[in-house]
């Protein structure tokens, strides 16, 4: 809930993207309650990386137990309508697993918005199966990171890194940034307040987006 203030207290639009309710993070869905609007950072199994207290989605799993932790996770967060992936760079290269994961997130009117935490293997799989990347209910098509802010945690290079955001959404339309509420990226992102606004870009809530 701290960090959460801390990331409400930016003078723009930030889309805070929470864990599911569990074992290390019981708490969530309280935020979702006062939240304007959020997401939800759904843990997917990853290569080489592991973090107790989360119940991960598996690329072993079947498809009713995907459509089941799905509808769990609705049901816990009721307005739920973007996730985006916690890890997951085993689980998204895996076509029979996202297969799964899409078509229960569509059965909920959830959009899944691809972190990128491995090259886009996601993007491969929409190729051939078009009609998975939308969500039924707002027809928005696939969508995925552009850039992560705070891969190094040095405000300068944070800073550049949004300036790069800048310079992707006036080229392509849009961009699709992905950081952490470090210390360090949130004061970049303070300091950047003026520069942001002047950009000619608007920052908005990631439903709000508009994707030429």
């Amino acid at each position: 809930m701290r960090q959460y203030h801390k990331v409400m207290q930016l003078p723009f639009k930030v889309t805070p993207s929470i864990f599911p309710k569990g074992k290390i993070s019981p708490n969530t869905p309280n935020i979702a309650k006062i939240a304007p609007f959020y997401m939800i950072h759904l843990p997917l199994e990853a290569l080489n990386f592991h973090q107790n207290g989360h119940h991960l989605l598996l690329s072993t799993d079947t498809k009713e137990t995907i459509e089941g932790k799905i509808k769990t996770l609705k049901k816990d967060f009721p307005n739920l309508t973007y996730v985006n992936n916690h890890i997951g760079s085993k689980f998204t290269q895996n076509e029979r697993a996202m297969k799964f994961l899409l078509e229960a997130l569509n059965q909920e009117g959830i959009t899944f918005v691809d972190s990128r935490t491995i090259p886009s293997v996601t993007r491969k799989y929409y190729q051939y199966h078009p009609k998975e990347s939308f969500n039924t209910c707002q027809n928005i098509p696939f969508l995925e990171r552009d850039v992560f802010l705070d891969n190094e945690l040095d405000v300068e290079k944070i800073t550049a890194n949004l300036m790069k955001v800048v310079k992707i959404a006036k080229t392509k339309g849009y961009a699709i940034a992905i950081g952490h509420p470090h210390k360090e990226t949130l004061l970049a992102l303070q300091n950047a307040s003026s520069y942001l606004k002047e950009s000619g870009v608007d920052l908005v809530y990631i439903n709000e987006l508009i994707v030429p």
